[in-house]
């Protein structure tokens, strides 16, 4: 059964949360406290473990999740009836509950007496008032996953005036090539057991589940993808950018073999052997002839790369170290033409993220992972190699808020590159 009283729980947490590594109870725990349901499966709670740093993004991401916002949908069409007028026989709550609960649920106190009063005469227990608190207006406009605009201010006036955590970003070349041998192996593992799945990690792209249909399927969501080059493009007002695309992180080819279609020559780069694998199956099987595929096996790979005229990465930098996603930026944006555009996600502000070097990798490697970089490292990256920036937006891509997508371009002008 879900437990709607969860969200006194998940205040409370948010008080006193730390940053640390979640562990695989934690994961249990809030699959049955938020959905009433123990997890899929071993990878579904690894795979957490992996992408969330502390127990409150955990808890934050279920909360704002398909399967719960479902299950409160339901809740909320099985009270379409009435409310009975009648006082119950046995008044169960007390009148410290109705208050403790709008306190922990709506973060203020009932607005009179007559309030707690009515409360008490049509709720038989704590858990009938937390369920009809959570269901109430009041409340959905509290919830970020609903949009609202008060919801919306209140996350990026904590965000504004949120101190920097600590994110070392700056290592020994033997640190970041240790780093990235990590990197390597994680995504060699990942290419290996479950290539589609760890690109977009729905159920059904499971290799014990996939099949040629659900394939195809995948493939067809990276149109959209591609399709944010033109979007972005005619946000900033700025002439297209053709010729030859980098595309970094490409897997499996999703988005790939829609980039081959806007440019004339796409250079695939990835970590993973097995995906590069796959990716040239498809290429091959789909006729493309015009992506070139490169593995990154050390950052030397990446200095021999030509210049290009477009970076295009998405859902890739955020789970490199913060060392390995600013080498990466400082090595592909130097290899931006002139005239030439950058179009990247990287996360840059997660609630609670720190990160230090040494404790990094005296960890233990658990798969997956998910890190951020200073926005003003990422600007600072961007001026460096002379790239104007055109526009910088918040993105949903790690389920939270505190990721962001660039757009830029290498030029002298920027009123010449004006549509």
């Amino acid at each position: 059964m879900v437990r709607f009283d969860l969200f006194k729980s998940f205040r409370q947490r948010r008080v006193r949360q730390k940053p640390h590594r979640i562990t695989r109870q934690q994961v249990i725990e809030a699959y049955q406290t938020i959905l009433g349901r123990a997890p899929e499966s071993d990878e579904v709670v690894d795979a957490h473990v992996r992408q969330h740093g502390s127990e409150h993004r955990l808890w934050y991401v279920m909360l704002n999740g398909d399967e719960f916002t479902e299950l409160r949908r339901a809740y909320l069409d099985a009270q379409q009836e009435p409310l009975v007028e009648t006082p119950l026989p046995v008044a169960r709550l007390s009148r410290e509950q109705v208050i403790e609960g709008y306190r922990a649920v709506l973060g203020r106190t009932p607005e009179s007496e007559d309030v707690i009063d009515d409360y008490l005469a049509h709720h038989a227990d704590e858990h009938s008032l937390w369920r009809a608190l959570v269901a109430s207006p009041e409340f959905v406009s509290l919830r970020p996953h609903e949009y609202s605009d008060d919801a919306i201010m209140r996350v990026i006036h904590e965000t504004f005036h949120r101190p920097a955590g600590f994110i070392d970003h700056e290592v020994s070349d033997e640190t970041l090539a240790a780093m990235l041998a990590r990197i390597q192996a994680q995504w060699t593992r990942l290419g290996t057991e479950t290539p589609h799945w760890s690109v977009l990690t729905e159920d059904r792209f499971k290799a014990d589940v996939i099949n040629d249909q659900v394939i195809e399927d995948f493939y067809a969501t990276g149109a959209g993808s591609a399709a944010l080059i033109r979007h972005f493009e005619q946000r900033a007002g700025v002439e297209p950018t053709r010729g030859v695309c980098l595309e970094l992180g490409c897997g499996v080819g999703r988005v790939t073999e829609h980039l081959s279609t806007i440019f004339e020559e796409v250079i695939a780069v990835d970590i993973s052997p097995a995906n590069l694998a796959l990716c040239r199956e498809r290429m091959q099987r789909r006729g493309i002839t015009n992506v070139h595929l490169v593995q990154l096996g050390k950052f030397d790979d990446l200095r021999s790369l030509p210049q290009v005229d477009f970076l295009y990465s998405f859902i890739v930098l955020q789970h490199n170290p913060p060392p390995v996603q600013r080498a990466l930026l400082d090595a592909l944006l130097g290899k931006i033409r002139a005239g030439g555009q950058v179009l990247f996600q990287i996360p840059t502000d997660l609630e609670g993220y720190r990160f230090s070097a040494d404790q990094y990798l005296g960890t233990e490697d658990v798969g997956m992972e998910i890190h951020a970089l200073p926005r003003a490292e990422v600007l600072r990256l961007m001026a460096d190699h002379g790239l104007t920036v055109f526009d910088v937006v918040p993105d949903t891509f790690v389920g939270a808020y505190g990721s962001d997508t660039f757009f830029g371009g290498k030029v002298h002008d920027v009123s010449c590159a004006r549509l």
